[in-house]
């Protein structure tokens, strides 16, 4: 029982400093030394008490990592999510107890290392994808923003990051765990390269010198109040945006900041389909003639029985073509489960009854995001578009990269999330993201946090949460990829290689005599 007692200790400490890695607190350290908790916990245990120990660590994860899902919609449908993603430790942890009572030589110990770090990737692989597209909240990588370690993910995506994080944290186990001093001292030799090998990398994957500039605004209009009823505050909404652009051209005339090449506007911003209320019509038209530059709404359009969310660009009338461009327009491509679109409807109204203020389900877009537009000085803007938690999901970023979009905008809402760490724990996110891109990303809020990002991942400007508040910035790109376009898929096929390497070699030395040195 006492052994049980210090796995369920190790198990529950190594979850619970692992969300403290996590913004707001972003106490990064503890994010290998998490890991390194559960897998001291698992160490040589039965298997079953392995699962139990996966789980506890998931849970004291994933529950404080995700409480902003519950603010609103009640306790069960937070707790049921931290649940699901709690349960994709399970099979990761029977795996590495499994593996680790077979460890009983040096090459058995790199394999049960090697087994680690494909495991973990996997891991957050399938649980980024599945089920309904996944939930990559939690990846390793998005607690990464403000660590030596971050121009990894220039060179090998955020794959390859969360892989680092997890081979620091097998190593630090390595190190626990070995049997004599000469394998420890080789273990520690080994972490303390691999903490110094970004610092190395890091010098070779500074971005090439801008060969582009833009000055692009961010307009974050707040919300009258906070929760669900967000939507009931359509107009109120609408009128803050236009507002606070209004403020924005009168700033420009007075010299206060310079004529931007674009105004962005968030997610959500206006929730009134402008092609069917002519009202909200106008009142975009009227914000976009007086900055006299073209605006980049997030809107929601009806679309007979559904619903989309989109990012639409909305021409002046100093362009000539005023009012909505039908060329140039986003549809969101990966609507969130159980907040635009709801599976299995009767079944979630039995978890919680507020499924039905999502009344239409959301119908994704098939195109990626990138809107073509001017500068000022008439050299090509081409930006790219994701909406919300589509900042979190690689394939929609590299998407958007590939195509050639130079800044990166994201437009967001977190207006129902209060003032939870949801917001501070997306822009960590879209942090990563610029780096991974080498982009600048400008994250647009309804009620914030909005933030400029250098394409070196560092917050140059950011907003407070739910104020009004306007960013302007000149931001710089070059027409470079970054080595990660070959990288990330290099660690996505190669870790699980390694994986099943790993595991034929710990499967055949289950019968092989220990070496007498260990």
């Amino acid at each position: 029982m006492k052994l049980l007692a210090l796995r369920v200790a190790a198990a529950g400490a190594g979850g619970t400093c692992c969300w403290l890695a996590f913004a707001p607190r972003q106490w990064w350290l503890l994010l290998p030394l998490g890991l390194a908790g559960l897998q001291l916990g698992i160490w040589r245990a039965p298997l079953r008490v392995a699962a139990l120990m996966g789980l506890i660590w998931g849970l004291a994860f994933f529950i404080p990592l995700l409480s902003w899902s519950g603010i609103y919609v009640g306790a069960w449908p937070w707790l049921l999510l931290a649940t699901s993603q709690a349960a994709f430790t399970m099979p990761y942890a029977l795996l590495l107890a499994w593996a680790s009572s077979s460890v009983k030589t040096r090459v058995t110990s790199v394999a049960w290392v090697g087994l680690a770090i494909g495991g973990w990737v996997m891991v957050e692989q399938v649980r980024s994808t599945w089920p309904w597209g996944g939930l990559a909240w939690g990846r390793f990588a998005f607690a990464s923003a403000e660590v030596s370690w971050l121009p990894l993910v220039g060179w090998v995506g955020t794959v390859g990051l969360s892989a680092f994080v997890a081979c620091l944290g097998a190593l630090l186990t390595t190190v626990c765990m070995a049997w004599n001093w000469r394998l420890r001292l080789e273990a520690v030799a080994v972490l303390v390269m691999a903490l110094l090998a970004p610092l190395v990398m890091g010098v070779g994957s500074n971005p090439s010198p801008p060969l582009h500039r833009a000055v692009i605004a961010v307009v974050q209009g707040n919300v009258p109040r906070m929760g669900l009823d967000f939507n009931a505050q359509q107009q109120a909404v609408l009128n803050d945006h236009v507002q606070a652009t209004m403020e924005l051209a009168a700033a420009i005339q007075r010299g206060q900041h310079p004529r931007p090449d674009v105004v962005i506007w968030p997610e959500n911003s206006s929730d009134i389909d402008p092609f069917r209320h002519r009202q909200a019509f106008e009142a975009i038209s009227r914000a976009a003639d007086a900055v006299g530059v073209p605006l980049v709404v997030g809107t929601v359009l009806v679309d007979g029985a559904y619903r989309r969310n989109a990012s639409l660009v909305w021409w002046p009338a100093s362009s000539g073509q005023p009012g909505p461009d039908p060329t140039q327009r986003y549809i969101k491509r990966h609507p969130v489960p159980f907040a635009e679109y709801i599976p299995l409807r009767s079944l979630a109204r039995r978890v919680s009854d507020k499924v039905d203020l999502v009344e239409a389900d959301f119908a994704p877009g098939d195109t990626v995001g990138l809107l073509r537009l001017p500068t000022v000085t008439g050299e090509p803007l081409p930006l790219g578009v994701l909406i919300c938690f589509e900042i979190s999901v690689d394939s929609l970023v590299r998407d958007v990269g590939a195509a050639g979009a130079g800044p990166v905008a994201v437009q967001t809402n977190n207006a129902t999330f209060g003032f939870s760490s949801q917001s501070s724990q997306q822009v960590v996110i879209a942090q990563v993201q610029a780096a991974h891109l080498q982009r600048p990303v400008l994250v647009a809020s309804t009620s914030g946090i909005s933030a400029v990002i250098n394409r070196e991942g560092v917050i140059k400007q950011r907003s407070d949460l739910f104020t009004s508040a306007v960013l302007v910035a000149t931001v710089e790109w070059s027409n470079d990829r970054p080595p990660a376009r070959w990288g990330q898929p290099l660690i996505l096929v190669g870790t699980p290689l390694v994986a099943l390497l790993a595991l034929v070699v710990i499967a055949r030395s289950r019968k092989a005599p220990r070496d007498p040195a260990l």
